[in-house]
């Protein structure tokens, strides 16, 4: 292996997801394979196993780096030849030889007011801020009239009041105990029951006017 390929490796810019003997055990296999689509093994492999892209673009930019044929007007496949996947597979070597040096990756420490418990949620939204966001999604609901079915819509030509909100909404979840509108017939007349007990049905006791 070159010192070139060796120098330019930094495994600083790497992190681990995989414990690291299970890397290298997938990674030797991958370069002990003579099937010609190694290339997109390895990709897939370290796309799995570390944190995020940064050596799969490094080991795709390697064609890029490496030195032509001496023919300036070959193609691109022709003037690279070989020499491009042999860097490659150079690189990947090193990569899997060193898994024991990457470092692995760590879940980020939360923030102060998350430690601290201070009303942040997950995403750091306060309850003010979760209220804000769905009245303003509500609002678009509106403005998009995706709730005239079921709240109805102000008409000049319609004199009938909408159905208060509120009230749609706990019905749909089965909140109140009744569906039934309360009644605008006035107080119902007292029953039986009622008026036996009512103190205007019990006789009061009057003077006697007699002489």
């Amino acid at each position: 292996m070159g010192d070139d390929v060796a120098a330019s490796l930094d495994l600083r810019n790497y992190e681990l997801l995989w414990p690291a003997s299970l890397f290298a055990s997938d990674g030797g296999r991958i370069l002990r394979s003579s099937n010609s689509s190694w290339e997109d093994r390895a990709k897939w492999l370290m796309a799995e196993a570390l944190a995020d892209t940064t050596a799969v673009a490094g080991f795709e930019d390697l064609p890029n780096h490496s030195v032509p044929t001496g023919d300036p007007w070959a193609s691109t496949a022709t003037r690279w030849g070989n020499r491009a996947g042999t860097d490659q597979r150079e690189w990947f070597t090193e990569l899997v030889s060193r898994a024991a040096e990457i470092r692995h990756a760590a879940v980020p420490r939360p923030y102060w007011p998350q430690r601290c418990g201070s009303g942040l949620s997950h995403d750091g939204s306060t309850p003010r801020d979760i209220r804000r966001d769905f009245a303003r999604i509500i609002g678009e609901f509106v403005d998009n009239r995706y709730l005239v079915e079921v709240f109805g819509e102000e008409c000049v030509d319609d004199s009938n009041d909408l159905p208060d909100a509120s009230e749609v909404i706990d019905r749909r979840l089965g909140v109140l105990g009744s569906t039934r509108p309360p009644s605008t017939a006035g107080p119902s007349a007292p029953t039986a029951s009622t008026a036996s007990t009512s103190p205007s049905a019990t006789p009061s006791a009057r003077p006697d006017r007699r002489r």
